[in-house]
């Protein structure tokens, strides 16, 4: 999560006039952002900034379009480049294998990590009916078989954010929970459309980029409630809220000289 919004975050940022050790920052960021990414071997995060930086395209004016195409050439050229120096033969391998788990991916529902998904999924279900009020608590285990170990495996991790919720706590307290998140994510969109500053613009779309990796992440993983996932919820209800006040701002001034 943290990793993706990195990358996210400082490319918008990039698009903005910057002093020179600023954007310096930034493209270290980016870079090192991507390669450590890169490296979890994640296709969850990878498709995630994948979709956004696509959004970005569609979304941001053609000058920045322009600017964010440039941007990721570069980040991309960076990541081979600096793979190829460090890592040697053992670059072409890392490449290898990033290409195996994005061909996997498009396999869709015969991918075998889906499938093991799947069946973990339903066991977890089963698990939620029994006690769907107070949940089951945070360490209690649960049993399913693993297609892709071909054993059953026992363990407290649920790769899905919002089943992890209700069997944890229960279905009333995950919906809370899963409401002040689509609280904030709605916040952020009217931020973007009521602000003009551009500066505050990219805060609130900044803000909106870390609840939209949190939101997609949660359907396969437990981010939610991961030290990661907490930390880059704080930073982006933070956000929100800092152009929310910026919104306020613009309005009191409005009606300061309204008033006379």
């Amino acid at each position: 999560t943290l990793f993706s919004f990195t990358i996210l975050s400082s490319s918008l940022f990039m698009l903005m006039k910057q002093k020179i050790i600023t954007r310096i920052w930034l493209v270290i960021s980016i870079i090192s952002s991507s390669i450590a990414l890169v490296t979890t071997f994640s296709r969850t995060f990878w498709l995630i900034t994948l979709i956004v930086f696509g959004v970005y395209l569609l979304v941001l004016p053609f000058k920045h379009k322009i600017r964010l195409a440039i941007s990721g050439l570069i980040v991309l050229g960076s990541i081979i480049l600096v793979s190829q120096l460090f890592f040697k033969e053992r670059a072409d391998i890392v490449m290898q294998v990033v290409e195996k788990r994005f061909l996997s991916t498009s396999k869709g529902a015969k991918d075998v990590s889906f499938i093991a998904r799947l069946k973990e999924y339903e066991t977890v279900i089963q698990k939620i009916k029994e006690y769907p009020i107070q949940g089951n608590g945070f360490f209690k285990e649960f049993r399913f078989y693993n297609v892709l170990e071909q054993e059953t495996a026992t363990t407290t991790t649920i790769h899905n954010g919002y089943l992890f919720l209700f069997y944890r706590v229960g279905i009333p307290l995950g919906l809370m929970f899963i409401f002040c998140v689509f609280y904030f994510f709605i916040k952020s969109l009217k931020n973007i459309y009521l602000i003009d500053d551009v500066f505050y613009k990219f805060i609130a779309v900044a803000a909106m980029t870390g609840i939209i990796v949190m939101i997609i992440s949660g359907f396969t993983s437990s981010q939610f409630l991961y030290r990661d996932g907490t930390f880059l919820f704080a930073v982006s209800f933070a956000l929100v809220e800092i152009s929310y006040n910026q919104v306020q701002l613009v309005r009191n001034k409005k009606l300061l000289l309204q008033n006379g």
